[in-house]
Parts: structure tokens; C-alpha cells; sequence
């Protein structure tokens, strides 16, 4: 009989998703801080971007040429 699990040898990506999700299954605690985690960093980068960037100034060159 065929196991359900992808076989690490032939599948490397599958087998590891599918790893990664029964261990997140059987902690769903630990998937919510992760993704609070991932969620807070997205914003620390995009605030750093726009704060460094300079690219949240206004267009002067397009304002004066009306």
C-alpha cells in the first residue's frame, strides 16, 4: 500500500511542504505568530522604504510645469 507522504527522494518540494504543513496543523499557535511576524515585518519594510526612498514627496517637476 502507498504511504499518503510524498517519498524525499523523488518529491524533495512536496515532502517538504507536506512536512511543514502537518507541523503547523498540529500547532496552529505557532502559525499565527508567524504570520503576525511575517505581517509586521512587511510593514517595518514598506514604512522603511517609503521613509528612505524619497518616493512619498510630491512630484515638484510635474507641478511645475502647469
Amino acid at each position: 500500500m502507498a504511504s499518503k507522504t510524498p517519498d524525499f527522494r523523488r518529491e524533495p518540494i512536496k515532502a517538504c511542504v507536506a512536512a511543514v504543513r502537518s507541523y503547523f496543523e498540529e500547532r496552529e499557535w505557532l502559525l499565527c505568530i508567524v504570520c503576525a511576524i511575517g505581517v509586521a515585518a512587511g510593514v517595518l519594510v514598506l514604512v522603511w522604504f517609503l521613509a528612505f526612498s524619497g518616493l512619498n514627496e510630491p512630484v515638484q517637476f510635474i507641478y511645475d510645469s502647469f
